[in-house]
């Protein structure tokens, strides 16, 4: 996970954008995303064609995935005393890079099933607290 050199052009990359890790402000939308193929975390930035194209996103609640096109570039310092840092601010969040996007296509993913997610868990905590299938019984009745 690296800061960029310098602006690069972005062709039909793929990212995956949570619906809490959007937001906007007046004709602009924000979202803290996932490269999909590398995994590194990126702040894009784009500018909605409508306000009903931006009502649409904001208000999706379900994991997005954004195919993009645009320019990626480091996120810039502040430049003056007392002024905002955008570059501390992401880095806490282990961003570096941002993307604006000038083409942009969505698919929002349906939400998954409930007991596909339950029976990952249950799997997940076996493994965690290094519990035979024996005990699961135990668990489940607790």
């Amino acid at each position: 996970m690296t800061t960029v050199n310098q602006q690069s052009e972005v062709n039909g990359k793929a990212y995956t954008v949570l619906p809490d890790q959007v937001t906007i402000k007046a004709n602009l939308i924000n979202a803290q995303a996932t490269d999909c193929q590398t995994g590194e975390r990126v702040s894009l930035v784009y500018f909605p064609q409508s306000e009903r194209e931006a009502q649409k996103i904001c208000q999706c609640s379900n994991t997005m995935k954004w195919m993009i096109s645009g320019d990626e570039r480091p996120i810039e310092p502040a430049t003056n005393f007392n002024q905002f840092d955008s570059q501390r601010y992401y880095h806490q969040f282990h961003i570096y890079n941002q993307v604006r996007c000038k083409q942009l296509q969505i698919e929002i993913e349906q939400e998954a099933n409930f007991f596909k997610n339950a029976t990952f868990y249950v799997l997940a905590c076996i493994t965690i607290l290094n519990l035979s299938p024996t005990h699961l019984p135990v668990i489940v009745s607790s």
